[in-house]
């Protein structure tokens, strides 16, 4: 979600980040592009977090979801039928 208020953050940053920045960002636009990347930063780690948490659910529920499977086969065989 984009915001209309602002902070002024003073960072350090190396030399060469800083010309690679000035040659992609375009002339007075170098907040925009800083503040873009970042923005891409903060959604790749989101997916990350959530890709992990999504993971751990389906492993904690990897046992329910065979026994579940191992019900259901004699409905599906029957279905598919192999008596």
């Amino acid at each position: 979600m984009k915001s209309s208020v602002s902070a002024r953050l003073n960072l350090k940053v190396p030399l060469d980040v800083v010309e690679e920045i000035e040659k992609l960002s375009g002339p007075r636009q170098r907040s925009k592009f800083i503040v873009e990347a970042i923005r891409d930063r903060i959604a790749a780690i989101k997916r990350e977090q959530l890709a992990l948490l999504m993971k751990e659910g389906y492993l904690a529920r990897s046992d329910e979801a065979a026994e579940l499977a191992r019900e259901f086969e004699p409905l599906d065989m029957e279905g598919l039928g192999a008596d």
